[in-house]
């Protein structure tokens, strides 16, 4: 059971390592960010905990590796869907756990390191504190990232916020190039205001001229 589930394990690990950038957009996508960080970080410790399976080597640990990432696929991807596979759901993470939960109860048998070249740690106590391990840091991981994707938004709004309240430059009141907007009824005051100046003009013309025109008879 071990050699199968570990070996597929980190194989799963190894190709997010090979090839982090799509299981990066994914993860920038449930907001795992940043995705590239969360996809490296997710394949060290898928194929740390099929390596460590594998061979039988502190399977407490490879176990509490295992059920933390398997937490976080459920509490950012599966969880939502319920139970099924079939529908996304979470089926095959919990089976994996409990595989998890399984082998740090039970030992990884004979043909294992542990024992010989690790001190052997096995039984119901250690199975419990890997569970509860693996299952805290998988949640603080999805935490931390939650909390990182507030303050990127805050900040984001805050610049938003500065750029529209910044006032924009105006131009001197004398500049010849300023533009003048006249809404219609304006333009025909100032159209028959520069008409009466006219008329007020050419009559005071004629006044003088009549004046001129007596002193002279």
């Amino acid at each position: 059971m071990r050699v199968a589930t570990g070996g597929l394990m980190a194989a799963h690990g190894i190709q997010k390592l090979r090839d982090p950038e799509p299981v990066a957009k994914g993860f920038d996508f449930i907001g795992l960010k940043p995705g590239r960080h969360h996809a490296i970080a997710a394949g060290v410790t898928e194929t740390a905990a099929g390596v460590g399976s594998l061979l039988g080597l502190w399977t407490p640990a490879a176990s509490a590796a295992a059920t933390g990432t398997m937490t976080v696929a459920i509490a950012k991807v599966n969880g939502k869907n319920g139970p099924w596979i079939t529908k996304g759901g979470y089926e095959y993470n919990a089976t994996l756990m409990a595989v998890a939960f399984a082998l740090a109860a039970a030992g990884p048998g004979r043909m294992a390191l542990d024992g010989k070249i690790a001190r052997r740690r096995t039984g119901a106590g250690w199975a419990v504190a890997q569970l509860a391990v693996g299952t805290l840091a998988g949640l603080g991981v999805v935490e931390a990232a939650r909390r990182r994707a507030e303050k990127v938004e805050a900040a984001q709004a805050a610049t938003s916020a500065t750029a529209t309240d910044t006032p924009t430059a105006s131009r001197p009141a004398g500049d010849a190039d300023t533009d003048v907007d006249l809404r219609p009824e304006d333009a025909d005051a100032t159209v028959a205001d520069g008409g009466a100046a006219r008329a007020s003009g050419v009559a005071a013309t004629a006044a003088g001229s009549k004046v001129s025109a007596g002193r002279r008879s």
